[in-house]
């Protein structure tokens, strides 16, 4: 087969897997306020949840995107960089892992609730897992054996959401959510243990020649789905290509460039998850303070923050739709940029507006709807009781509509050597964030919808903050930002949430057409503002047929 066929047909297989990763974790966000039943145990789930995935997820993308990197851009066989994933990744994270084993009664004390402790404890080896999951995994990604990483990422979204179930619904508590997922992690570690294994017989080792590196390399995460793995053109002022004949040393890259690609890409990852995931930690910790100065036993404090936090989890999780369809535009958006900005062309500025456009678009598109008609989706997906985030989940899913874009073009001024400035932008915007939480839940909880709201009125502002210091600097090295399009965006979605508004509902029949009707009116003034035109529509309907039935060619 062609290498384009055999590269299209891993890219729609590593999407699939993604797709069903995302399919999992929602049937997983679904089922466990039921499975667990009091909304309380949930937030403890959530709220434990939040903590290790920020930890998770950078050490999966940070550990991708590097042992890819040792493979497929500067050139080693199976065995060299799996021993230097083991050494530069795996072990430091298993010692993370162990000092927040071991520390977890301090930080549930600084949270105010022991009840948090076990299922802590227990979540912390979930983090040494993924450090060495994801070492395989950017092993098979550095090969560019697609195939097998979407179905090896595929075997872990079901083994993550099978674990996470039954641990739940075997013991009803937390801790058993985190048993469960601790046993689908080791039993996919022996699985890729056993993959990588063949893969490094010497009559079977791959090495960057024969797998022809190829900048559009991708990497499918456990939490995040894909990752493209970009080269060293992280560091600010290098070009992609500029480590790739770096010295080298018995153990894998030297350390210092090594250090130069890895800080950077570790800090992007961070302030990137700490802005989208801490708000919840923050409503848990401000909230149950709050309550004890109030009078409430600390019984009572941990039970209403923790079904504060599970309330807010469950409206995050429909919020969260617009940033995971935004993933892939990042995804395409990274190597295409960084390609253009090395070859000096003159489409980068082009390329740079449109993929802004699509994301204020596409992203506003997508959370509209779900703002508007917050209370009937809730209610019909939910058990009674957790309608009361439905106006939290109608500010949230806009503010989440903008970390979307955030990342957008985070991913672009990353693309451009500007990783580090991204991740000061997260950083800026989690510390408003933080404040604006503390701030709001300083004053006594009047009603529980009340101090959601509040919470996500915070984490929006955050978002915002960081959005604005990122589209000025983008503007600032030479894009100019499309101000029809987001002036004409921001009305049309205005326009298009008091329709679905109007229209919202209790039941699915009417819950679906206040979400199309709302869509509709949002694409149809987004035409009358001038944001997009019908021509564009046109174009975008032709390319996406093209592209679908070039796919089903190869």
């Amino acid at each position: 087969m062609p290498k384009t066929s055999s590269f299209a047909l891993g890219t729609a297989a590593v999407a699939g897997a993604k797709l069903l990763f995302v399919l999992s974790s929602y049937g997983t966000l679904l089922l466990l306020p039921r499975v667990l039943e009091d909304a309380a145990e949930f937030g403890r789930f959530a709220t434990v949840l939040a903590l290790i995935g920020i930890i998770d997820n950078v050490i999966v993308a940070t550990t991708l995107q590097s042992v890819g990197r040792e493979i497929a851009g500067i050139g080693s066989s199976v065995s060299t960089a799996l021993r230097f994933g083991l050494l530069r990744h795996a072990l430091p994270v298993i010692g993370v892992a162990l000092i927040l084993a071991l520390c977890a009664a301090l930080v549930t004390a600084w949270l105010r609730d022991d009840s948090l402790t076990r299922p802590l404890q227990v979540a912390t080896a979930s983090v040494a897992g993924y450090g060495l999951y994801a070492v395989f995994l950017g092993i098979l990604n550095g090969t560019q054996r697609f195939g097998l990483q979407a179905l090896v990422d595929g075997c872990f979204s079901l083994l993550r959401f099978a674990g996470l179930v039954l641990g739940a619904w075997f013991t009803g508590r937390a801790f058993g959510a985190f048993l469960g997922l601790g046993a689908g992690l080791g039993a996919m570690i022996l699985i890729c243990s056993a993959v990588v294994a063949h893969l490094a017989r010497p009559g079977l080792s791959v090495t960057a020649a024969s797998c022809s590196a190829d900048p559009r390399t991708l990497s499918a995460g456990p939490d995040r789905g894909l990752q493209r793995a970009p080269q060293a053109g992280l560091t600010r002022g290098e070009a992609p290509d500029a480590m790739t004949h770096a010295p080298r040393d018995p153990h894998g890259t030297a350390l210092k460039p090594w250090l130069s690609f890895v800080l950077p890409l570790l800090a992007f990852h961070l302030g990137i998850n700490a802005l989208l995931q801490l708000d919840i930690t923050l409503l848990k910790l401000f909230s149950g303070r709050m309550l004890l100065l109030e009078g409430a036993s600390a019984l009572e404090a941990s039970a209403t923050s923790s079904r504060l936090a599970g309330h807010y989890r469950a409206a995050q999780s429909f919020a969260f739709v617009a940033y995971q369809l935004a993933v892939p535009l990042a995804l395409t958006a990274f190597p295409v940029i960084s390609r253009l900005k090395r070859e000096g062309a003159r489409a980068l500025t082009t390329t740079l507006v449109g993929t802004l456009r699509a994301a204020w678009l596409g992203a506003l598109l997508v959370a509209i709807p779900i703002s508007a008609n917050s209370g009937a989706l809730l209610s019909f997906v939910y058990p009674e009781g957790y309608a009361l985030a439905a106006t939290c989940l109608a500010v949230l899913a806009p503010g989440l509509a903008l970390f979307a874009v955030f990342v957008i073009v985070a991913t672009a001024l990353a693309a451009l050597g500007h990783p580090a400035r991204c991740a000061l932008f997260a950083l800026i915007g989690t510390l408003i964030m933080a404040l604006g939480v503390a701030r709001a839940l300083q004053t006594p909880l009047i009603s529980e919808a009340s101090t959601l709201t509040r919470t996500a009125s915070a984490t929006s502002a955050g978002i915002l903050a960081s959005l604005v210091l990122a589209l000025y600097t983008l503007h600032t090295r030479g894009a100019p930002l499309p101000y029809r399009t987001l002036l004409g965006g921001g009305l049309a979605a205005t326009a298009a949430w008091w329709a679905g508004y109007a229209l919202s509902g209790e039941g699915f029949f009417r819950l679906l057409c206040a979400g199309g009707a709302s869509a509709l009116v949002f694409v149809a003034a987004s035409i009358l503002t001038g944001a997009i035109s019908l021509p564009e529509l046109v174009q975008l309907r032709q390319a996406i047929h093209t592209r679908l039935r070039g796919r089903f060619q190869s």
